[in-house]
């Protein structure tokens, strides 16, 4: 006789079978390549909108359907030795520059990679042969070593190497001492009291300590350009996503006044303009586009001929009060959830001395799901990005009630407006006015 859950695994089966055809008879119909262990298949499947979409409902029931199968204590047990160990074989891989030393399509041994990385064949075999079973490399005859997709991937992508560099030394070291600090230092909401902070023995803020090495520092570089690369990042998303092409607002038309319909969009903490360019190039009805981040970025940044006259670059700490008065759009990506709220209050109580009736303030941020909102599968996804901001920065990734109070403490003169999310996008775009009397 049939249990609930008997039947719940065979729904989950079926599940998977219809989107693993939905998502195979797509790529055929789009001319795309099937996935295969062959070397040249592509890094990524590219699929379509509804693609992505089979994709997730996929991984969703994979993640359960595996839940159910092991049951909850073997589950539990096999979940914390993959989170404490599965990313051993591809940072030793890393460390030692193994996937790039010798070229997909060839073979080499573990002998020869650890005379070239003047280390024990012995501890390349454990390591390598632990990074196997994930089908990163491959062992066609006992002692060789050849590529897989994975491993050809990690050698000839110089961003992937950083990202997963950047994991091994930067983020898990601070994972594993995240509940020590809050242990240390309950309530705290100093980014110097962290699982980063204990980790690395610094009382330097992340991005200033690993700025003292230059390694780093271009290590943590090319991992945020690939992060940035993902589909759900892309700058077109903010582009569609918010009414650019309104501006400038005028609330009253009769007393609308030359600040009023001044058509200026400030890009705060907007690093070297590639968002401001982006919005200069798309609506010409903006007249004056303000990129602001901290002298070495903006000394480094350049305006297109095709924009002179209509974007520039300022030097600016967001800390400080607002210098450009009046502006349709004060624009965040990506800010706030580096700070604790008592710093990104200050951050939003800078901004007030600038502000006019009906001018705005954009986030493009992560708005974290209320309980039950997401599947388990993807809501893991975001609450990955939650924990990483603790315990590196002692921030935090926020919810639509998380953004009201935090605005509402910066002035409660900032009066909500929407949350959206364009489709296919990652970030949500978080909206408030400016309602009341003049900021000062």
């Amino acid at each position: 006789m049939e249990t609930g859950t008997q039947s719940r695994i065979l729904e989950l089966a079926a599940e998977i079978q219809h989107c693993t055809q939905c998502l195979h008879d797509g790529l055929v119909a789009d001319g795309q390549p099937l996935p295969s262990w062959e070397l040249d298949t592509p890094p990524a499947p590219k699929l379509s909108l509804e693609g992505q979409a089979h994709q997730d409902a996929l991984f969703e029931a994979m993640h359960e359907l595996q839940a159910l199968i092991l049951g909850p204590v073997p589950y539990i047990f096999n979940k914390a030795l993959e989170s404490v160990y599965g990313l051993l074989g591809l940072h030793f891989a890393t460390r030692f520059s193994l996937a790039s030393s010798f070229p997909p399509g060839t073979t080499t041994t573990f002998a020869t990679l650890a005379d070239q990385a003047q280390i024990p064949e012995s501890d390349v075999a454990r390591y390598l042969r632990f990074a196997m079973t994930d089908r990163v490399f491959a062992e066609p005859s006992k002692g060789v070593v050849a590529h897989t997709p994975a491993s050809k991937a990690l050698a000839s992508s110089s961003q992937l190497r950083a990202v997963l560099g950047h994991l091994g030394d930067e983020i898990w070291p601070s994972a594993c001492r995240a509940v020590d600090a809050i242990q240390e230092w309950p309530g705290s909401e100093e980014p110097t009291q962290c699982g980063f902070s204990l980790a690395h023995d610094t009382d330097k803020v992340f991005f200033d300590d690993i700025k003292t090495d230059e390694r780093r520092a271009r290590r943590f570089a090319e991992s945020l350009e690939l992060l940035h690369q993902r589909p759900g990042f892309q700058i077109a998303h903010v582009l569609r996503g918010y009414d650019w092409g309104a501006i400038p607002f005028i609330h009253d038309q009769e007393k609308g006044t030359e600040e009023a319909a001044s058509g200026v969009v400030v890009d705060v903490g907007g690093s070297t303009g590639t968002l401001g360019i982006a919005l200069a190039d798309a609506f010409p009805n903006l007249k004056r586009v303000v990129v602001q981040d901290l002298a070495p970025v903006t000394a480094a940044s350049t305006v297109p001929d095709r924009l002179q006259g209509r974007l520039e670059f300022e030097t600016h700490d967001f800390f400080a009060d607002q210098t450009v008065k009046g502006a349709d759009a004060y624009f965040l990506r990506w800010v706030l959830h580096d700070w604790s709220d008592h710093y990104a209050v200050r951050i939003l109580r800078a901004l007030v001395p600038a502000m006019r009736e009906g001018s705005q303030v954009v986030v493009n941020e992560f708005c974290m799901p209320e309980p039950g909102e997401l599947p388990p599968y993807q809501e893991k996804r975001a609450r990955f990005h939650d924990l990483g901001m603790k315990q590196l920065l002692n921030a935090k990734e926020r919810s639509k009630e998380d953004w009201k109070e935090l605005f509402k403490t910066a002035d409660e003169r900032f009066t909500f407006q929407y949350i959206s999310k364009p489709h296919m996008s990652e970030l949500s775009l978080v909206v408030f006015e400016w309602r009341g009397s003049k900021g000062h």
